[in-house]
């Protein structure tokens, strides 16, 4: 159930300067749509069980979920120009920009592109050097 997700609470309460009271509470909240015995070993009063379950998460049990996390992204730089000759695809990098724009809008659940930024970003390769 942890993995499905958890709320973590920690209370503590102070008297006189003190720490009277540390409490740390764990809770859990999931569906579990199917569970499956594996095994069952009995030793003495004790049975151990191991079992398997599809345990899903349940919506919204986080209140950040909602959160859409904001991408900035720029224009595409064709590498090679001349590539963009055929089909006069010369504004490919701005369109597609826009195009993954309307699309993270779109279908996103977590994050947004926020922004495109109206230059190319030109990057240069990382060179690395031998030492002698």
């Amino acid at each position: 159930m942890l993995f499905a997700g958890a709320s973590v609470k920690s209370v503590q309460a102070m008297a006189n300067g003190l720490i009277s009271e540390d409490r740390l509470e764990v809770t859990t909240s999931g569906e579990v749509n199917n569970v499956e015995l594996i095994s069952e070993t009995y030793h003495g009063d004790i049975i151990t069980v191991s079992v398997r379950a599809d345990i899903f998460p349940q919506e919204n049990s986080c209140s950040a979920s909602d959160y859409k996390k904001s991408i900035v992204t720029t224009w595409y730089k064709i590498s090679k120009r001349q590539q963009a000759a055929v089909g006069n695809m010369y504004d490919f990098g701005k369109v597609m920009a826009d195009r993954l724009q309307q699309a993270s809008h779109q279908y996103s659940k977590y994050s947004t592109i926020s922004n495109v930024e109206q230059y190319y970003l030109l990057l240069t390769p990382i060179r690395t050097y031998q030492m002698r």
